[in-house]
């Protein structure tokens, strides 16, 4: 055990308390990919009277707040690795909102069976794209992503139900 030890670390033994320190410093610290706020609203409406009766409507929101994807290193850069990340300076990804809107259609085809029909589309005017999840150091003083998420794209889809 002591020699892997040595050979992980070059040789030398890091002074006493540095991964101890390094925990301690990362208590309430904002945990990456974890948003801080988060709610959804959904409604719908059913129409009950003259020629619209049967038909419903809705819509629905989804709203995320920014995520953490990382930190800067902190420390002298031109001192010796490894550099500790510094915990005062996140740098967070997007935030993320979606739009769901649908419609529906419900009639009795007889007294036991009632049929259902409805067409959802979730995230509206989404296309193609990616979302950013964690943070590669600075190259040349720029941080970029260095891992992302492919983000939801708008969905159709058109249910029958039957009920009895």
């Amino acid at each position: 055990i002591k020699q892997t030890y040595f050979i992980a670390y070059g040789g030398s033994v890091p002074a006493v308390g540095t991964y101890y320190y390094g925990l301690k410093s990362m208590e309430n610290v904002s945990v990456g990919e974890l948003a801080k706020w988060r709610f959804n609203l959904t409604t719908n409406y059913d129409f009950t009277q003259a020629w619209l009766k049967g038909f419903n409507v809705g819509g629905g929101i989804r709203y995320q707040s920014a995520t953490v994807i990382g930190y800067p290193p902190g420390g002298d850069p031109s001192g010796p690795p490894p550099y500790s990340p510094d915990l005062s300076k996140p740098y967070y990804g997007p935030t993320e909102t979606y739009f769901d809107a649908w419609i529906g259609y419900r009639r009795k085809i007889s007294k036991h069976i009632t049929w259902n029909i409805q067409l959802n589309a979730q995230n509206l005017g989404k296309g193609d794209y990616l979302i950013p999840v964690s943070l590669q150091g600075p190259i040349n003083g720029v941080s970029s992503p260095a891992a992302y998420r492919i983000g939801p794209t708008q969905v159709f889809t058109l249910t029958n139900r039957f009920e009895f």
